[in-house]
């Protein structure tokens, strides 16, 4: 038995050392989920356990354009309802791990304007990112129009910086410098 937690999970934990105690039980379970008696088994212990560095950064999205080219190509692709136009949505992730997804866009066109701000979390200063856009095909595999992997610091600016993605004429976004949220 593994039980994965990323240290995210802690994030209210200052840096540095720690003692974590943990408590698991086994309970055998009926019908519609009610217990049926008591714990068959009942484990507990403590562990060190060293909390990294938590950093936050406030990325904001302004809007994006696909390249005349990119959108044509994307039409040609039916969503199999009759639908020739793009249904856009793109995501952010920081190593890997997906953080953000925005909103599907039906019948796009190649222009999108939409002023989001959230907060991503990572454990390095300057994480690697990725950006992917997709055209989301509800009867198939969703289409990946674009993408592009960086580093987070290439948009921290005051002022929306375009990202260089092949495929687009700009996707312009911007990130705070990062903070670390739980300092000792």
């Amino acid at each position: 038995f593994v039980y994965e937690m990323p240290p995210m999970t802690f994030r209210n934990l200052s840096t540095g050392k720690h003692k974590l105690k943990a408590k698991a039980r086994y309970i055998l379970k009926g019908k519609g989920g009610s217990n049926v008696g008591e714990a068959l088994a009942e484990w507990s212990w403590e562990m060190p356990y060293f909390m990294p560095k938590i950093y936050k950064s406030i990325v904001s999205f302004d809007e994006f354009r696909l390249s005349d080219a990119t959108y044509a190509k994307s039409k040609e692709n039916n969503d199999g309802l009759g639908n020739p136009l793009p249904d856009l949505f793109w995501n952010f992730s920081v190593n890997n791990q997906e953080n953000f997804k925005s909103s599907t866009y039906e019948n796009s066109n190649p222009y999108l304007v939409e002023k989001l701000t959230f907060n991503i979390y990572h454990l390095e200063e300057d994480p690697t990112v990725t950006l992917q856009i997709y055209d989301d095909d509800y009867t198939s595999f969703n289409d990946k129009i674009a993408s592009w992997s960086g580093k987070l610091a290439s948009f921290r600016a005051d002022e929306y910086v375009n990202v260089p993605i092949k495929g687009l004429d700009f996707f312009k976004i911007k990130t705070s410098i990062p903070i670390i949220i739980n300092q000792p």
